[in-house]
């Protein structure tokens, strides 16, 4: 075989087996699909070819700062109407 047809298998064998590794790649949990589906920041280094406990990593650092943002909002909100009810009960004096 020529060398060309060499470098064509080796490329075809290439993206079989990339192509392979990515599909065995386990699904993220139900718990966690919500995270998987914001976009998130994946440093330059992880990329496509993150392993597995990487991806999980970055996973659960999302979902854990969708978490902390939905209970600041929330507390935000409390705040927010503690001081609402507070001028209400001023005004009704």
């Amino acid at each position: 075989m020529s060398a060309r047809a060499w470098t064509f298998a080796g490329a075809v064998t290439l993206a079989l087996t990339v192509g392979a590794l990515a599909r065995r790649a386990a699904p993220p949990p139900e718990d966690m699909r919500d995270a998987v589906a914001e976009p998130s920041s994946v440093a330059p280094e992880q990329g496509w070819f993150a392993s597995p406990s990487v991806r999980r990593a970055e996973a659960e650092r999302a979902l854990t700062a969708s978490r902390e943002a939905k209970v600041a909002a929330a507390h935000k909100a409390r705040r927010a109407r503690l001081r609402r009810d507070a001028a209400l009960a001023v005004s009704a004096q």
